[in-house]
């Protein structure tokens, strides 16, 4: 198993290039003069994919070393670590890991550092070599020596928390863990053909046993979509390498493919061996694609070699030509190509028969001419290029600003924003990854389940405090409301399930790249499905951390309807503080975390308006719209009809469920006409004295505060109060209906007055301050 993990590291820079065939120039094709690219130091001589922001940098070999030095930059060109370290193990937890004296001719001990992305030592530790992906679940394998047996666990501060290291330990084989289980091999035992693989926990107590017998392991352990891979030795080579054929087991211990591939490839931006369901396999010196059972994709069985499938396709080569192929099967870029990469945001890097490489959108449109002597795919917006013995940052805004006609066919859709992780091919002959493994989901592929009994949500319905639950790292809140309505629904157990690797439509991926998706599910002790969760909602939190050029304001949910067709979610906030995206839903289904794009919400009119961040915020989430296309209209009085709408919108009201006219000025077919239906069936608002709506009519600051009174009580949102009660200086001048709800809004910070302390009662109210108070009221929500 050792002599396989040495092979690895031959990987560190090997990129899957597919070999393919002679473009034909675009006359619309960018040169380098189009290009905005920021040339790195030219001491940089290779640099890998760019993945969480960063990309590990090479330099040359200096007096005598036998190494090239590694070092560490950001997408902006910045050197976050210095090129003087023999290794650079990138991985995701914020940090790297350095090996800091290689000098193995004095010491066959290797050390090693941990840093931060600003450059600072947190700890240091010792040990002969150290297993790729290390502390992906706080924990990293090291080995001590060579013969079995010889290893142990280290935590970040370099403590032994678990030692093996002698040849009478329990286990010959370990791996490293992720989700708190890893992978260990027993000592063979005397006349055993195979050795007993066992699943054991943090305390290193074995859990579950392996059903089948096998040779050995893969230190890397399990995947994000929790399988391993395990191994058979096909033939002992005393001169070299032992022949070994691969297979998966899940963590159940089951096989799940048998081990009869050369090589089975994980899926490094995710961490995941099946990414939309397939995964890359070799065997006989072919390349394709299986699902679960083994089955070869229909796709690509007339090639002989493919990558992944990424933005809904696939890189695809035959006799030496590539293109690419869509989840159909179809040819959709023709194999003409020397080399293709994968698609991120929307382009791909190819190689002419110059031998040299440009980018290609979906279309096969060549966006960029192939001009460079190498590429790597785009990440956060940057992709790293060389000409010549030079590396540099291309800016993908420069593509689209050097060439907005055609936009379009960058595979950006306009609500997507970018992708959120790289990938980083490995053509090694080993089963395992590089050693510069990279960031991903830690989530595994089946859906996890949870069950609240019936004795639990009566107590938390009596006690009115609601229950809190996590299930695969997704956090719920079920309000004691939304748990009474559940019981009316259904008495009984329920029963939460959760899977948070939803597969998506083509289209729909495009939508959101590469962010999480769940799929939310409660059903009753006897698998009745619960469709709806009432007005006060179900609350959600995911855990999502920001990518560089991300705001906090754009971040934004889509739920997928049974027709799954997208929808934005109106009550999502991003809570910058705990990484999380948190949401409030109405009913069950597919949920993936989005962005909307920054240009869609620059508004010429907004700029400089002290409201621009919370006009945002909103328009994100199509409750208060643009007047224009471009225009907002910020200081544009609201009417009574913009006001109910918004609040429609906000609590996700069903239009076709309130038909009913409430009031007969109300124009038929308008677009509010529904929302004011709901509104007066709730009792959020009334007629005015001759029993009319008025729905053209301004909205004074006093009747939207009684208004928003009557939508948090239907709501179920407690009267939270987050500061004493005001007393503004034009007290006397509110209305007497409206004091008790000017008094609760004032204090909940949801109307906190004007200057001078006024709260000008009789005032109208202009659509920025709608958006403010929007935002304040969907904050309030979502942190009840």
């Amino acid at each position: 198993m050792k002599q396989l993990w040495k092979s690895r590291v031959l990987a560190f820079f090997m990129c899957m290039m597919l070999i393919g065939g002679l473009m034909q120039p675009v006359h619309a094709a960018l040169t380098e003069k189009d290009l905005d690219i920021t040339w790195l130091d030219p001491a940089i001589k290779e640099i890998s994919f760019f993945k969480n922001g960063v990309a590990v940098i090479e330099g040359e070999k200096e007096n005598g070393q036998y190494y090239e030095p590694q070092g560490l930059i950001s997408t902006g060109g910045a050197i976050l670590i210095p090129m003087e370290y023999y290794r650079v193990y990138h991985y995701t937890h914020d940090s790297v890991i350095t090996t800091i004296n290689p000098d193995i001719q004095n010491d066959y001990r290797s050390y090693y550092a941990l840093y931060n992305f600003n450059g600072q030592m947190l700890s240091s530790f010792s040990a002969d070599a150290l297993s790729p992906e290390p502390f992906q679940d706080d924990l990293a394998y090291v080995f001590w020596g060579v013969a079995p047996g010889h290893y142990s666990y280290l935590d970040q501060t370099g403590r032994v928390v678990y030692n093996n290291d002698n040849a009478e330990g329990t286990y010959e084989e370990g791996s490293n863990f992720r989700n708190g289980v890893a992978l260990a091999k027993k000592f063979k035992k005397i006349g055993e053909e195979h050795s007993e693989v066992v699943i054991i926990n943090k305390e290193m107590q074995e859990i579950k046993t392996v059903k089948n017998k096998y040779d050995s392991l893969d230190s890397d352990g399990f995947s994000a979509d929790g399988y391993a891979r395990i191994l058979h030795l096909a033939y002992e080579n005393p001169m070299g390498f032992d022949k070994y054929k691969l297979g998966l087991i899940d963590d159940n211990g089951n096989e799940i493919l048998s081990c009869i591939y050369d090589k089975i490839w994980m899926f490094y931006d995710e961490n995941k061996f099946f990414y939309e369901d397939l995964v890359r396999v070799e065997k006989d010196g072919r390349k394709y694609l299986v699902d679960k059972q083994g089955n070869e994709f229909h796709g690509t069985k007339n090639y002989d070699d493919c990558g992944h499938f990424t933005e809904g396709l696939c890189g695809v080569g035959k006799n030496g030509r590539y293109g690419f192929i869509d989840k159909n099967g179809q040819e959709v870029i023709a194999c003409q190509y020397k080399g293709v990469y994968e698609f991120r945001e929307g382009l791909a890097g190819f190689q002419a028969d110059n031998g040299k490489f440009g980018f290609l959108d979906k279309t096969g449109k060549i966006v960029i001419e192939p001009i460079f002597d190498n590429v790597k795919h785009f990440h956060q917006g940057v992709a790293a290029v060389k000409k010549g013995e030079r590396w540099g940052l291309l800016k993908k805004s420069s593509i689209e600003n050097s060439n907005n006609n055609n936009n379009n066919n960058t595979g950006n859709n306009p609500e997507t924003g970018n992708s959120n992780t790289p990938y980083v091919p490995n053509e090694t002959t080993s089963p395992s990854s590089s050693a510069n493994p990279t960031t991903a989901r830690t989530i595994p592929s089946k859906p996890e389940e949870k069950t609240l009994s019936q004795d639990k949500i009566a107590n938390a319905i009596h006690t009115k405090t609601g229950l809190d639950l996590e299930v695969d790292k997704v956090q719920l809140h079920l309000d004691w409301q939304l748990l009474k309505e559940l019981e009316n629904q259904k008495k009984g157990d329920l029963k939460i399930s959760v899977q948070t690797n939803k597969q998506l439509s083509q289209e729909q991926k495009a939508l959101i790249g590469q962010k999480p998706v769940i799929d939310l599910r409660i059903t009753t002790a006897n698998g009745k499905e619960i469709n709806s969760f009432g007005d006060q909602g179900l609350l959600i939190q995911i855990p999502y951390t920001l990518e560089n050029t991300e705001k906090p304001e754009n971040m934004i949910v889509y739920s997928f309807d049974s027709k799954q067709a997208p929808k934005k979610i109106p009550n999502s906030l991003y809570d910058l503080k705990n990484k999380k995206m948190v949401f409030q839903v109405k009913n069950p289904a597919p949920f993936a975390i989005g962005y909307q794009r920054e240009e869609l919400l620059n508004f010429t009119d907004t700029n400089q308006h002290w409201a621009k961040n919370e006009i945002a915020y909103v328009s994100a989430r199509n409750l208060l719209i643009g007047t224009e296309p471009q225009i907002f209209s910020p200081d544009v009085m609201t009417t009574k009809a913009m006001l109910i709408t918004v609040l429609g919108r906000l609590a996700e009201v069903e239009e076709n469920k309130y038909p009913k006219a409430a009031f007969d000025d109300l124009a038929e077919n308008a677009y509010y006409s529904n929302y004011v239906n709901w509104a007066m069936a709730k009792g959020i608002i009334q007629g005015n004295q001759e029993g009319k709506f008025a729905p053209d009519a301004s909205v004074s600051r006093e009747e939207m505060a009684v208004i928003l009174k009557n939508y948090l009580q239907i709501s179920g949102i407690e009267k939270t109060m987050e500061s004493q009660q005001r007393s503004f200086s034009d007290q006397a001048q509110i209305s007497e209906w409206a004091k008790e709800a000017v008094a609760m809004l004032s204090q909940m910070n949801i109307m906190i007055g004007k200057d001078d302390n006024q709260f000008d009662p009789q005032g109208t109210v202009t659509r920025a301050e709608i958006a403010t108070i929007l935002t304040r009221l969907i904050k309030l929500q979502l942190t009840k």
